[in-house]
């Protein structure tokens, strides 16, 4: 009887490391599994917004009369027959800006760095989008917390700004 009940008691003990076993392994695959989900998501929010970020410079290109205004410091003029759509472009390229700068912390360092410098050069050559900027800054928090546009943008009427050396 010694012998049945002893047998049943490794029986448990084999049952129970199974179960441990199996318990580690479904873990450990849970964690693979979500950390092949988290980077999935990563690589579709670059896409999307490098898809975005595309998609809006073939619009300015499509309206090559506008490309000064954004890649050559040229001010627009109020009177501008291209005034309004060159805003409605900034107000998008914001749009864009502030959804790069909101993701910030879903990428490795070297990925911020490529898109500070793309967005920190839309703001030092468009002194329209600067002024777009500073009329509708309240719409977009994480552009100034992240790149102090007051410093990017060549001629801010902003006030005496004080800005770290590049």
């Amino acid at each position: 009887m010694t012998w049945d009940f002893e047998k049943q008691k490794l029986g448990i003990e084999y049952f129970k490391a199974a179960i441990s076993i199996v318990s580690v392994a479904t873990l450990a695959l849970g964690v693979y599994q979500l950390s092949s989900a988290n980077k999935s998501a990563r690589d579709a929010l670059d896409d999307k917004l490098a898809t975005e970020w595309r998609d809006h410079l073939f619009n300015i290109y499509e309206s090559s009369e506008l490309r000064p205004f954004f890649y050559e410091v040229l001010k627009i003029d109020k009177s501008d027959i291209n005034y309004n759509k060159a805003m409605a472009l900034a107000d998008v390229r914001l749009e864009i800006i502030d959804n790069i700068v909101n993701t910030y912390d879903e990428w490795p360092e070297h990925e911020i760095k490529t898109w500070k410098n793309t967005v920190s050069k839309a703001f030092s050559q468009s002194p329209l989008l600067c002024e777009r900027y500073f009329k509708t800054k309240d719409n977009f928090d994480a552009i100034a917390d992240e790149l102090n546009p007051a410093c990017l943008c060549r001629d801010s009427k902003e006030g005496s700004v004080q800005c770290a050396a590049p």
